[in-house]
């Protein structure tokens, strides 16, 4: 079995210690993708260099060789190019369209090269947040490679892997044991007591066993950076530059201001600065998602304008209500004035000062919109109608943007005619998710040590091991029931 991993940022290390603990325990021939420069000799030693691929070693060649008509064959399905440029979060968008598409016809040549060389199986995935992430995997699909995504349940704890960056869920998604029904079980009462978190996680993880991390010292860090910048990324576009960089290390000074220009410049926007103000007697609550970010950019790039899927709640409201915006905590003073301006603007629309807290709305709301937010699984649990405009892997829970026709007719369907689920159907909804899901987690190993947990790491390499053995099964019945019906 080949399997290639694409080590983005700081998951190189994880990968790396992946590696060393797989070859302990199974026969598989492994290659690395390296988007960036900054661990381009982590893997020395410890694999070939041919399977060690780094993006930009000859990028400028690729770029100067790529010309219009550029070679994209990305197939029918998957992401077009177009796509993949707009889940950008902070680079190519600041390029010339036709710069941005040269750019990615050099990353796509680049990427297809290696894969076509080393013809992995199967491709491991983080997280996906940059254009070029996102051009791997469709590319993935066009040579037939099985991707194996990444994808973190969010406050459910859990992981699962599967096909699409859309946090679609698994082929084999549809089953649950007695056992997943007791891990539903527990997550509903947590739900209940406001104790369910995503940081379950870090505390199943024991932390006694965390694989250090050896990083160069911050001069030689800063002096490398430099290297690889002038010799191989000069091309290279993204959010993570040289003013995000110094943003990461005044994290706390960023932060004051930020809350001192909201304090100053920006409450003023809002209507509704208090749980006690008066509220319309009817609304719907729309939950503000923080931007750029992967969980909005990675999975409905069209909404990342978060105005467009208000305007369509607004225009089809019927009369008597209104569209209450809440702001996002952690993005207070970061979004520009104009973005307040707009929705002061906008008739039949009040906003919410993010201080407010969200579950007594949700508990007051005709109705609750997001694109992609978390909130949506929270409205599960409480029984409360939802509507999201985005994939992730909880979207068959809640309603759904599918068209603009139709749109008018779902929002009514969901505003009169909503019927809470039973106590016993979120149980086995639940715990079909639970069965799909692993007790792991790949994050940044920097920033979450915890990733690095040796246990983790075991769990990790089990769970891919055993998504590859249930996806084979799945294929392997598929066949056999085609064969049936042919006999």
């Amino acid at each position: 079995m080949k399997i290639a991993v694409y080590a983005f940022a700081n998951t190189a290390y994880f990968f790396h210690a992946l590696i060393r603990e797989a070859r302990h325990t199974s026969e598989i021939e492994w290659s690395v993708i390296l988007p960036r420069g900054q661990c381009r000799n982590l893997f020395d030693g410890l694999l070939p260099q041919d399977r060690v691929f780094y993006l930009y070693r000859e990028f400028t060649r690729a770029y100067e060789q790529a010309s219009n008509p550029f070679p994209f064959s990305i197939p029918d399905g998957a992401d077009n190019i177009f796509l993949s440029l707009s889940k950008d979060k902070d680079g190519y968008r600041h390029l010339d369209k036709e710069e941005q598409i040269r750019r990615a016809a050099a990353i796509y040549s680049r990427y297809k090269q290696f894969l076509q060389a080393d013809r992995p199986d199967y491709v491991l995935f983080p997280d996906l947040e940059t254009v070029d992430g996102f051009i791997l995997i469709n590319l993935c699909y066009e040579l037939g490679i099985e991707p194996v995504y990444y994808v973190g349940t969010r406050s459910l704890g859990r992981s699962f892997f599967t096909h699409s960056p859309y946090e679609e869920l698994p082929r084999y998604f549809g089953y649950y044991t007695a056992e997943d029904l007791t891990l539903a079980d527990e997550a509903l009462a947590l739900f209940a007591k406001g104790q369910l978190s995503a940081a379950r996680m870090a505390s199943a993880l024991s932390g006694n066993n965390v694989i250090p991390i050896e990083q160069p010292g911050l001069f030689r860090r800063m002096l490398d950076n430099a290297v690889v910048y002038f010799r191989y990324e000069r091309l290279y576009k993204g959010e993570d530059n040289f003013l995000q960089k110094v943003k990461t290390n005044i994290k706390p000074a960023l932060y004051l201001y930020r809350k001192f220009r909201f304090k100053m410049g920006q409450a003023c926007y809002f209507d509704i600065r208090r749980l006690n103000d008066k509220l319309p007697e009817n609304f719907v609550l729309f939950a503000l998602q923080y931007t750029p970010e992967s969980s909005i950019n990675g999975l409905e790039p069209y909404f990342i304008e978060q105005t467009r899927a208000i305007d369509l709640i607004r225009h089809h409201l019927p009369s008597g209500y209104y569209v209450l915006v809440k702001e996002h905590p952690a993005i207070a003073g970061v979004r520009s004035n104009s973005f307040y301006e707009t929705l002061r603007h906008m008739p039949g629309v009040q906003l919410v000062h993010p201080s407010v807290p969200t579950m007594p709305l949700v508990e007051k709301a005709k109705l609750i919109a997001s694109i992609t937010g978390t909130i949506g699984l929270e409205c599960f649990f409480a029984g409360r109608p939802c509507m999201l405009f985005g994939r992730n892997f909880f979207k068959h829970l809640c309603g759904s943007y599918e068209s603009y026709p139709d749109f008018s007719r779902d929002l009514r369907k969901l505003l009169f005619e909503f019927q809470s689920p039973t106590e016993d159907e979120k149980r086995v909804a639940l715990a079909r998710i639970f069965n799909v899901s692993n007790a792991c987690y790949l994050g940044d190993p920097v920033a979450q040590p915890m990733a690095m947990d040796e246990a983790n790491i075991r769990n990790y390499l089990a769970a891919v091991m055993k998504h590859i053995s249930r996806i084979s099964e799945r294929t392997r019945g598929q066949v056999s029931s085609r064969h049936s019906a042919s006999c």
